[in-house]
């Protein structure tokens, strides 16, 4: 269940399976049934609670898990990111999100308080517009920005990232009056970005303010897959391209600096060769060589972010350069 208890057949029934005349056996048919389908298919097609969700690609995301009506970003409470997807005809969209390195006390979908735990990913504020060009777009993502600049001294964003497949309006960005510089850590593989999407709802890492970004809450319940294909529909997903974006990169993130700490601190880290060492000169260099595939990635040794065209790579013996 969604309090984390074991979810049974008879704590779903209450017994009224066994007592019907119907002509589904108990033994095996309903047991079987209850024990491989979904939770979510389940409620649709067993217990009618529920529209059948086949074909929707954020099975568990809903408004009564996923969505909070309070929630301020400060600084303090964990590093904000921002992640875009570019349109023209189809809308841009933009949402900010915040991971939290400590708990945080809010209001779930029902009005009641409860204690966002650390490590949740909050999407908190949204841009979603259509027809307009880049720069537009860009400067309404400043205007935010300069909202809560003026709320949070230090307020800033540690790392944007963007459609990779957009060169020119990355480079639009990059080029503003007050740039925007993006990056990207991951591959390009969409499957890898929705299984870590969905793994951040289905473990309650989750969280959308539901009053600001009612755009995401509505491509989130919407968001499908087609039928003949099993490829994502390729309309109305602006916000859910965004979502993955971050999800993807923010998760890579972590895993650099996990990585980079423990060689920090000395701790055992694995050498070319499947030794280990505490050598942190050794973890360090591991660190670096690590595939920061895709148009962008990041120097950990100054801590700038930096550009560069899809697909091109560099290597160096240095410190703070392409791998």
């Amino acid at each position: 269940w969604d309090d984390d208890s074991e979810r049974t057949l008879e704590s779903v029934c209450d017994g009224r399976f066994g007592r019907s005349d119907g002509w589904r056996p108990l033994e095996p048919d309903i047991i079987k049934k209850f024990t491989t389908n979904s939770r979510a298919m389940w409620d649709a097609q067993q217990e009618c609670i529920k529209p059948a969700t086949e074909g929707l690609i954020l099975t568990q995301f809903s408004e009564e898990r996923c969505g909070i009506r309070d929630f301020e970003p400060d600084p303090e409470n964990g590093k904000i990111y921002n992640a875009s997807d570019f349109g023209g005809a189809n809308p841009h969209s933009s949402h900010w999100y915040q991971r939290l390195d400590r708990p945080y006390e809010s209001v779930d979908f029902w009005g009641q308080k409860f204690v966002i735990p650390v490590g949740s990913l909050v999407c908190f504020d949204e841009v979603y517009i259509a027809e307009v060009g880049n720069n537009t777009f860009a400067r309404m993502i400043v205007a935010k920005e300069e909202k809560w600049k003026a709320l949070y001294p230090g307020w800033q964003v540690e790392e944007r990232y963007a459609d990779v497949a957009n060169r020119a309006a990355r480079i639009d960005f990059r080029n503003h009056e007050t740039p925007l510089p993006t990056m990207w850590r991951v591959t390009r593989e969409i499957e890898e970005h929705i299984q870590k999407c969905n793994d951040i709802i289905n473990e309650k890492r989750f969280y959308v303010l539901l009053d600001e970004c009612p755009m995401f809450v509505d491509e989130a319940k919407s968001w499908q897959r087609d039928p003949t294909t099993g490829k994502q529909i390729d309309t109305y997903n602006h916000a859910m391209s965004d979502f993955r974006y971050c999800t993807a990169n923010v998760e890579r993130k972590l895993q650099i600096e996990s990585k980079r700490k423990g060689s920090l601190s000395g701790d055992s880290v694995a050498t070319k060769d499947n030794t280990s060492t505490s050598d942190p000169l050794v973890g360090m260099q591991d660190v670096r060589k690590l595939p920061d595939t895709g148009p962008a990635s990041r120097s950990y040794d100054d801590g700038e972010p930096f550009d560069i065209p899809l697909h091109q790579q560099g290597e160096s013996d240095g410190p703070g350069k392409i791998w």
